[in-house]
């Protein structure tokens, strides 16, 4: 659907479900490369338009691409300063983002538990609304 709202409606079903609605940016930036303003807006706008539409903040930042360090390796603390300035409690990535060694074993697994217990989680990226209408049928 187009309508905004009942995508939000659908988002607090899966709520109500025991889905963890997260942060995966506004429109899926590399972070590590953005300037200091666009980063703020990617963190923060994702933020306040998950906890506006859903009436829930988001704990966790899904880093778009897992990737949290630039190109020299080192992690990016502007990502870990914006997401605790948006109340943002947990930054999740992947080491080496999408460059994973040939040796990586697959799947990949990334959980998590909190004091609530174990929760499914799920990325909200406002980008893909068609996708997670089609998880939703």
């Amino acid at each position: 659907t187009d309508n905004p709202l009942q995508k939000y409606d659908t988002l607090r079903q899966w709520r109500g479900w025991g889905f963890e609605m997260n942060n995966h940016t506004v429109n899926h930036q590399y972070l590590p490369r953005t300037s200091d303003d666009l980063l703020d807006y990617q963190i923060g706008e994702a933020a306040r338009r998950i906890n506006t539409g859903i009436g829930v903040p988001p704990v966790a930042l899904i880093l778009p691409f897992g990737s949290l360090t630039d190109t020299s390796g080192a992690a990016d603390q502007r990502i870990f300063d914006v997401a605790k300035k948006h109340d943002i409690a947990f930054v999740i990535g992947i080491i080496g983002g999408r460059s994973l060694p040939e040796d990586a074993a697959f799947p990949l697994y990334l959980g998590r538990a909190n004091t609530e217990g174990l929760f499914k989680t799920a990325v909200f990226n406002i980008e893909h609304w068609g996708d997670l209408e089609a998880a939703c049928q």
